[in-house]
């Protein structure tokens, strides 16, 4: 708790984030008293690792407010409050999710749907998503987004589909991209690896 306050004395972010993102579930009840204010920081990074923790460890008294960084300005903060949702309320948080399909945010519609198809496994969202995935010129950090939301709620290698996309992404991906690296070796040694 020390560190973590020093750092947000130093204003040293990287390091709040990273205390927040490494975090065990012993270290859980020492920071809980400092949530809320990170929740809701200045800061963007604090923001999305504390939201990210209360998912993580399904701390359900801060899901109110969680649920108010659905309207950050911040479009990863938005991203890891709606994971953060799902985590806390499972297929219950899915209205909130499928309002965020509208966001004008593509980073954000793009969870949304992924999460979408994670609760529902509705043929729709998916084709929705690979509408925007499977652009030439769809941002990576996009189909990054994808490749985690997926890998960390469903069995990717029991869902031919999904296995389909990734295969199409990769086909179109540039080499350079860290994407075609990840993509491939994911197919190649199983997802959640």
């Amino acid at each position: 708790m020390a560190e973590l306050c020093r750092a947000e004395d130093e204003k040293a972010w990287h390091v709040v984030s990273e205390i927040l993102d490494n975090a065990k579930e012993a270290d859980v009840d020492v920071l809980k008293p400092v949530i809320p204010r990170l929740v809701v920081h200045r800061h963007w990074l604090a923001r999305v690792s504390a939201v990210e923790l209360v998912g993580n460890f399904q701390l359900g008294e801060f899901l109110e407010l969680v649920r108010g960084r659905l309207d950050d300005r911040n479009v990863h903060v938005k991203c890891y409050a709606l994971m953060a949702c799902y985590d806390l309320l499972g297929a219950k948080a899915l209205p909130l999710i499928q309002n965020a399909c509208q966001d004008r945010s593509v980073h954000v519609r793009v969870t949304a749907l992924a999460l979408c198809y994670v609760v529902t496994e509705d043929r729709s969202f998916l084709n929705s998503l690979e509408r925007v995935v499977l652009r030439k010129n769809c941002d990576y950090l996009h189909r990054y987004a994808v490749l985690h939301i997926f890998d960390r709620y469903l069995d990717v290698s029991s869902h031919p589909e999904l296995l389909e996309m990734f295969r199409a992404i990769l086909r179109m991906a540039p080499r350079r991209q860290g994407i075609s690296k990840d993509i491939a070796k994911k197919l190649e040694t199983g997802f959640r690896v």
